[in-house]
């Protein structure tokens, strides 16, 4: 090989392990700038919830509104109700620091989108999937995930601000889930007829 080749190898050598190092300095700068990252927290008198999370849940709200549950059912079987399930849960974990303030914004939109959620998944559609005829109603991941985001909907407010007919559905649920769990000689409720995961019955 002579010079000029050797010096041009070398030179192309040199750059692609400069750039190698650049890519890996800045990748170590990029985590240690996020080791320092802070919410973005909205406090006041009120009350103190995080902003940055309520920004991120107004455009999931924008997204799931307008079809996303329908397309996430396109992607696996149960993808419509966890979607929403997921959805109404993210709303009560914003909300939960609100509730022993009179902080109301972000109270009120949660309790709307939560409730929302849970007439999807009540519906027709959020049904489809679910067989009817399994004990529980609708089998264990059905029940278990619609009943626990009412769980966690009613916790929001106190006892005397809960809504009669949520609070006489989610006993209904929870004797539905305790006389099946005592009914079956396994471990499992079925999730589907003749199927059944242990994951779906932790919920």
């Amino acid at each position: 090989m002579d010079s000029a080749k050797y010096n041009a190898a070398n030179r192309l050598f040199l750059f692609l392990i400069r750039a190698l190092l650049l890519g890996w300095a800045g990748l170590l700068v990029y985590l240690n700038l996020h080791l320092y990252y802070q919410p973005d927290f909205s406090t006041s008198p009120k009350g103190t919830y995080n902003e940055s999370v309520y920004r991120q849940l107004q455009h999931l709200g924008d997204e799931i509104h307008a079809g996303a549950a329908e397309d996430m059912q396109d992607l696996f079987p149960e993808g419509f109700l966890f979607l929403n399930a997921l959805y109404a849960l993210a709303w009560v974990d914003c909300a939960s620091p609100l509730t022993k303030s009179q902080e109301q914004k972000v109270l009120t939109e949660a309790l709307r989108e939560i409730d929302w959620s849970l007439a999807q998944i009540n519906s027709p559609t959020g049904k489809q999937i679910f067989d009817e005829n399994l004990y529980p109603t609708y089998g264990a991941f059905y029940l278990g995930w619609s009943n626990y985001v009412l769980a966690r909907r009613l916790a929001l407010v106190p006892a005397d601000a809960r809504p009669k007919n949520q609070v006489a559905v989610f006993q209904q649920n929870c004797a539905e889930l305790a006389a099946a769990f005592d009914s079956i000689p396994g471990p499992w409720l079925e999730t589907y007829p003749h199927s059944a995961w242990p994951a779906d019955n932790v919920v």
